[in-house]
């Protein structure tokens, strides 16, 4: 695709992962057809099963992320959180090292999603 060249060309062809993840997730109804359209281009989509918080709208403290953390991320199976990281979300960033180390102390391993 268009996409694929112009970032491959930024990044190296063999940087490219055909992971995505939409916008609000892909559960709705509505999105079956844009599932259907990426999975034809070879790509894999994934959706969050734990959330640290930063997306809610509702106010977001380091005390609040990692009550999130825990909450969703307690004794569970595999998980992937929603997490962003931008100039205005600069909590998620300064708890990554709280958080990972949480997550290692109830056992988790990190792995890359393998498409």
């Amino acid at each position: 695709t268009e996409w694929e060249n112009v970032v491959g060309g930024i990044i190296g062809r063999e940087n490219l992962v055909k992971l995505l993840r939409f916008p609000g997730g892909s559960k709705e109804d509505w999105k079956y057809i844009y599932r259907n359209i990426s999975e034809e281009l070879g790509y894999k989509f994934v959706d969050w099963t734990a959330l640290n918080g930063d997306a809610d709208g509702k106010p977001f403290s380091k005390e609040r992320c990692m009550q999130e953390i825990e909450k969703y991320c307690s004794n569970k199976g595999d998980i992937i959180i929603l997490m962003h990281d931008s100039a205005k979300k600069t909590i998620t960033a300064e708890m990554m090292p709280e958080i990972l180390n949480f997550l290692k102390n109830q056992g988790y391993t990190f792995k890359r999603i393998e498409i």
